[in-house]
């Protein structure tokens, strides 16, 4: 079809009336039951550190996860830093024996896949390997994690990119908005706080983070998870000769947790006729009584696009093409978070509508309806943390990590179960007043200065984004 006589048709289509959408009729919730946790086996190695093991015999794969607990959420911005190019360079140096193309060729010619890392509370190194072959998967990431061979050469590039992504930060409207967000929320002498600068990045050395692995390895905690084809028979001793020795006390540290006052900052990024806008408000940490009530919060606020917030500014006014909520419940505190992006004239009735809606969720509550809906959604969420080995060993080892089990999961369900709308309305009111919001506007600064002053939303803060990027 030719493109007029395309247009013709959609055209005559839409004056038909053809184009319009159809009426829906959104069905009933179906009650849903909370998903059982797996049967797991518990052992110990002879160094003390704990292994569990979680049987699948379905799929002739298994997977192997290493945590070695470390200090990271105290640690100096250097040693992040040098964590993160530890995590890099681990799976791109090679080893002692050989170059990192011939390490992952053996990789590839066992089937298998790895994932090695470092966060604020642990390393972490996997592996995935048909069933067989995983002894010999598991010698090469140990030969990757004991006889690392970091060189310039290879961390060289990492860096000179790591650095002029630093060095361009502003330039990006979501990454100065993050930057904001983050120096919004956490006071200077905040662990967390991101107050690298690109000569911090510079002055890594491949060196100095092949240091810092071995650190790590040396002093942290470990433990292991175990998920797949294999049994304790097979699995224990191949784990006792390849992690016994490593015999570690450090403990993960939790993050501090922060009640920053009630703010709003604008951070100036001219340039763009988009804006983004995110409202934080301090959540419990993990394992805490109102994480389940407040998953349900977010969940019916800004959790799907049929939660209040989606339904008024996307579908209603037209405002934005979406709005997403988030609960990050970290080991010792947590943020929630409401985050949408609007053309710049918009920003304003955005803001008034996000801030309408948490008032309204905190006075009267959400409805049955709502909570049965959201209740579901969580509900099918979680039901996917152990349907595959990969999402199982990282569900597993985060528990073990910060010294829970799977209890813990039991309890919060239990608690969700239980849940009522006057409960939501508890925590919302409890976790997300006025008196704990902290908002941040990122985009060109006029407009918008215009409009949050036709709010009556007065900025506390108003900083360029160049400025930004670069104060600690």
């Amino acid at each position: 079809m030719s493109p007029g006589l395309k247009r013709a048709w959609v055209l005559g289509l839409m004056g038909l009336g053809l184009a319009a959408a159809p009426e829906r009729t959104i069905p009933e919730p179906i009650p849903l039951t909370a998903p059982p946790t797996p049967d797991i086996e518990k052992h110990t190695l002879s160094s003390g550190a704990p292994v569990w093991l979680l049987a699948r015999h379905e799929v002739p794969l298994v997977r192997i996860e290493l945590s070695v607990t470390w200090p990271g959420a105290d640690a100096t911005t250097e040693e992040q830093l040098l964590s993160s190019l530890a995590g890099l360079l681990v799976e791109t140096s090679g080893t002692q024996q050989r170059d990192s193309g011939a390490w992952s060729s053996e990789l590839e010619k066992l089937g298998a896949s790895t994932s090695i890392g470092v966060s604020s509370r642990r390393l972490w190194a996997d592996v995935e390997a048909p069933t067989g072959s995983e002894d010999e998967a598991l010698e090469l990431v140990a030969e990757a994690l004991f006889q690392p061979a970091f060189d310039a050469k290879t961390a060289r590039p990492h860096i000179a990119r790591w650095a002029a992504e630093r060095r361009d930060l502003a330039l990006e409207i979501h990454r100065i908005h993050q930057r904001g967000l983050n120096h919004a929320w956490f006071p200077v002498d905040h662990p967390l706080r991101q107050t690298s600068q690109t000569e911090d990045i510079e002055a890594l050395s491949a060196e100095a983070a092949q240091a810092l692995l071995e650190r790590i390895l040396a002093t942290g905690q470990v433990a292991l998870v175990v998920v797949g084809d294999t049994s304790a028979d097979r699995v224990l001793p191949l784990l006792e000769s390849t992690y016994g020795h490593l015999e570690g006390e450090e403990a993960a540290r939790p993050v501090t947790p922060v009640e920053p006052p009630p703010t709003r900052w604008l951070v100036d990024r001219p340039g763009f006729d988009i804006a983004q806008v995110t409202v934080a408000v301090p959540a419990p940490p993990v394992g805490h009584d109102d994480v389940p009530a407040l998953q349900v919060w977010m969940t019916a606020l800004a959790g799907t696009f049929t939660s209040r917030l989606n339904a008024d500014l996307r579908e209603e006014r037209g405002l934005t093409y979406g709005v997403q909520g988030s609960v990050g419940n970290w080991y010792g505190a947590g943020r929630a978070e409401v985050d949408c992006v609007s053309s710049v004239e918009h920003v304003g009735e955005v803001l008034l509508g996000i801030e309408d809606h948490l008032d309204r969720v905190e006075t009267h509550g959400i409805t049955q309806a709502e909570l049965d809906t959201a209740r579901n959604h969580i509900l099918l969420s979680e039901g996917r943390a152990f349907a595959s080995l990969a999402y199982a060993a990282a569900e597993l080892g985060e528990l073990l990590t910060i010294g829970n089990d799977l209890a813990m999961i039991d309890a919060g369900r239990v608690r969700l179960m239980e849940l009522t709308p006057a409960d939501v309305a508890l925590a919302a009111r409890k976790w997300a007043s006025p008196a704990h919001r902290v908002w941040v506007v990122t985009g060109p600064r006029e407009p918008l200065e215009i409009q949050l002053e036709q709010a009556d939303r007065i900025p506390d803060r108003i900083v360029d984004a160049e400025v930004l990027g670069t104060e600690p």
